[in-house]
């Protein structure tokens, strides 16, 4: 007969999920402000090391790359729907340094801010545009458009 053992760290799943979700609700409305791990590791009552290890089990990331995800889709949010400076959205993100904002932007959605920005704004003025308007479809209908005018 084979008994599946699960590890300590899997057992404790279950008890971190109300927490987590608490935890990352709260980063996501503060991604603006400084966020360490002992200071959001005392909000739920454990060490640094074990909230590290329970955002690797239930989601998959690291603390710090979890604040990092949500500042990016901020910035986005901001670039969509705002006309503020890229320096003053990667402040309101939470960037201290506005040439790291652009590295990370760019790492994550594969353009700096500013070329974001003009492809959103170029794919909204599309005379039919998607029926989906999420960034993705305006993106690739932004990049349609400038392959068809070259």
């Amino acid at each position: 007969m084979c008994v599946f053992h699960q590890t300590p760290a899997q057992e404790a799943v279950p008890a971190w999920h109300g927490r987590l979700r608490t935890l990352t609700a709260w980063i996501t409305s503060h991604c603006g402000e400084k966020i360490t791990v002992p200071e959001l590791s005392r909000r739920v009552g454990t060490t640094p090391k074990g909230l590290e290890s329970a955002f690797r089990i239930v989601l998959g990331t690291s603390v710090s790359g979890f604040v990092s995800a949500q500042r990016l889709s901020r910035a986005r949010r901001l670039l969509e729907t705002t006309d503020k400076t890229i320096a003053d959205i990667a402040a309101e993100c939470g960037y201290c340094d506005h040439s790291h904002f652009i590295k990370a932007f760019r790492a994550r959605w594969g353009r700096p801010p500013g070329d974001y920005r003009v492809a959103v704004r170029a794919a909204s003025t599309v005379k039919n545009p998607p029926p989906c308007r999420n960034s993705a479809a305006v993106l690739e209908s932004a990049a349609k458009q400038e392959r068809s005018t070259k």
